[in-house]
This record gives structure tokens, sequence and C-alpha cells, in this order.
């Protein structure tokens, strides 16, 4: 039996991971006890864990070395920062992993540097990591302790070449000790082949948190220049998404709604029915380390056009499943929209090209695949752990 201590929000990339996680430890038949921050799972995710004979503990509950009812309305926010922290973090795992005989810890982190006690606790680990190596926490002091917080963690899963670059300069690893695989996120089955949507507009869709490092600036000029070469019956831009800015722009965009059609819609229930529906994919961010969401572009034979930031240009391969333009100005990135969606014959051959590199490159077999060679390696080949 393993743990699995995650982090995870009720949407998101970090809670699609871990779901992908559990149905993959389920396949393997492999016993698993997740661990997350919240007191007790949702209903969804309980529905999940029931299903597949999986247990739920709480983070407190470990932390407080079962002095806590797993029911228990507690939720714990780690001090990254603090070694003696970290000391009681990998004390607590281990007393936990003595009492319920687990061989080992996998780690999913959206925020870098937290459990990283936690994920020491074991000889038998690893430790995934879903975002840039650094948050704002660690812009500064980052450097100089990544190192030595990761001292016990011997084993790691970067989604994307840029992340694992930025992990071995920011974090300074010693690579005779530390191994790095990447293995690319999925998004989910492989699609049959897409015919473009019909409708009396073009639909340009968008699915991030709405943050600053997204650009939701530079995505409304984008909006704008691509309206006036195209007319606003033509063209309509969605997001989809939440994050702190969602009000701001919201209004924003409700100030000129007859200048250009273009709406901040918030959370959605059902992504799947706008990528169905949408004619492109869009995203600006101005950082980036491996979007699920342009991935999911890609499942979807929604030709994407992406800024050439971070892991972005390892997803979309410039000229053949998409294009990859520079952050501004915001005219030539609207050249590019309008590019493919003014052309028929463009968008069908970038939407076929999208989903062979989907096929190729990120498809459920080949992370399946990837994933057990590494667990299976890091657990000395025994599939039951």
């Amino acid at each position: 039996m393993i743990l699995l201590l995650a982090e995870f929000y009720g949407s998101g990339g970090t809670r699609t991971y871990v779901r992908q996680l559990l149905d993959f430890y389920y396949s393997q038949e492999i016993q698993v006890t997740l661990i997350g921050m919240q007191s007790e799972p949702d209903t969804e995710l309980r529905q999940v864990l029931e299903q597949r004979g999986m247990s739920y503990v709480s983070y407190s509950y470990v932390m407080n070395a079962g002095q806590l009812r797993p029911g228990t309305k507690v939720v714990v926010s780690p001090k990254v920062w603090s070694y003696k922290f970290m000391r009681s973090e990998r004390s607590a795992f281990r007393g936990y992993m003595a009492k319920t005989g687990a061989v080992g810890i996998v780690v999913s982190a959206g925020t870098p540097g937290i459990f990283a006690g936690a994920a020491g606790a074991s000889s038998k680990n690893l430790y995934i990591l879903h975002t840039y190596p650094h948050g704002k926490r660690q812009q500064f002091f980052g450097r100089f302790v990544m190192r030595k917080f990761f001292k016990q963690v011997r084993n790691f899963v970067a989604v994307s070449q840029f992340e694992k670059r930025e992990m071995l300069r920011l974090w300074r690893l010693p690579i005779s000790k530390s191994k790095i695989t990447v293995i690319p996120n999925s998004a989910g089955p492989i699609l049959p082949p897409q015919k473009r949507p019909s409708g009396n507009k073009y639909q340009v869709i968008t699915a991030s948190w709405v943050e600053s490092y997204k650009n939701p600036e530079l995505w409304l000029e984008v909006a704008k220049s691509v309206t006036r070469k195209l007319g606003r019956e033509h063209v309509r831009f969605i997001w989809l998404g939440e994050g702190s800015l969602l009000g701001r722009f919201q209004k924003e965009t409700g100030s000129y709604l007859h200048h250009v059609d273009a709406e901040f819609m918030g959370h959605v229930d059902n992504v799947e029915q706008y990528y169905q529906s949408a004619d492109m994919y869009l995203q600006v961010s101005s950082t980036e380390n491996m979007s699920l969401s342009v991935i999911d572009a890609l499942r979807h034979g929604v030709p994407a056009v992406v800024t050439d930031v971070g892991g972005l240009p390892e997803i979309v391969e410039h000229g053949k499943s998409g294009l990859v333009v520079h952050s501004a100005p915001s005219e030539v990135i609207a050249e590019s929209v309008v590019r493919i969606l003014a052309s028929e014959n463009e968008w069908s051959r970038f939407s076929r090209a999208s989903q062979d590199r989907y096929a190729e490159f990120f498809s459920p077999g080949i992370w399946k695949q990837e994933m057990r060679s590494l667990h299976l390696a890091i657990f000395n080949g025994n599939s039951q752990y």
C-alpha cells in the first residue's frame, strides 16, 4: 500500500490529476490511501474512492498522530519555509507509515515545496509537481533552501522539459541522487476526427484561471483586434474559469459589449461542450508550465494559438498543430487567430494535426505506461506494493 498525499481543490488541473492517479492505481490493483488537505473528501471524490475500495485520511489527522478524528473540520496549511515544521512533518508521516504498513509515498503538488518533509519520510518516494517550480514565496529564498528541503527526495516527475530545466536550475538538486522524469499530462481518451462546428459565429475559447500571469488584459486586446478584422457579428470570445481577477474583468467586458463579443463566464460544469463548439483555443499566458487545457484542445481537434512561454511550445508544434506566437503586440496574435479562423483549409489541416499530436505524445496509454514503468522502478518491481 502507498500513501498518495495530494494538493487539490474543487476544480482545476491538480484535481483532475488526482482523479487520473486514482484511476491508474485502481487499474494496477495497487492499494492506496489518499491524504488530502480537506478534513474529508467532497461528495464526488468520496464516490470515486468508494467505487475503487480506497480510503481517505486528512492531513490534519496524520500530523496530529491520530488525535483528531478523520471527520474533524480542520484544515492545515503546511508552513513550507520552516525546517522545524518539515522535521515534524517527516516524523509524523514516518509514524503513520509504520502504523499502516505503507511502503512508500507519492506526492502530487501544485505549490512548489509543499509536502517536501512528508515525501522524505520514506526512502521510496515520488514527488510530482504540476506548476512552475517557484511560487511567489519562493522567488527570493527558494534557490537557497529548496535543495535542503528535498534532500530526502529521490524521484521527481516534471510535466514538461521546461519544468525539468527550471527544477534543476532553481532547486539545485544533486544530479547524482535525484532523478527527474518528464511525463506530460494526458487529458482523456483519444477522440475520433472532429468536424468544424457549424454556427453563425466563430467561437474562440480559453479555459484557465483568471490571474495576472494568464494575461487577461492581453486576451481582451486580442479579442478587440480580431473583432475589428472580422466584425462583432462573426466572432465570440469566451473565457472559462475562476480566479482572483474574475470580477474585475467581468465588469470590464460588460462596459464595451457593443464593440466586442467577449465574456468571462467563471466556473462552468460542462467544459466539454465548449470544446465541442469551439473553432479556436487561445492561451496568451506570460508564464506557463504544461497547460492541461491546451492539451485538451489538441484532443478535441481545436486548433490552438499560444504564446511562446514555458512548456506551451512543447504542446503545440508551430505551423503544424497550431501557432506559437510572442506575447506582444496583440495585433500579431490577432493575425494568427484570424489566419486559422478565416481559412477552412487551414482549420482542417491544424485540426487533424492536433489530434495526431495528441495521440502520439499525450494519450492516456502513453501516460499510463510511463507511470507504470516509473513506479515499478521506485518500488522494486513489486506490482502489488
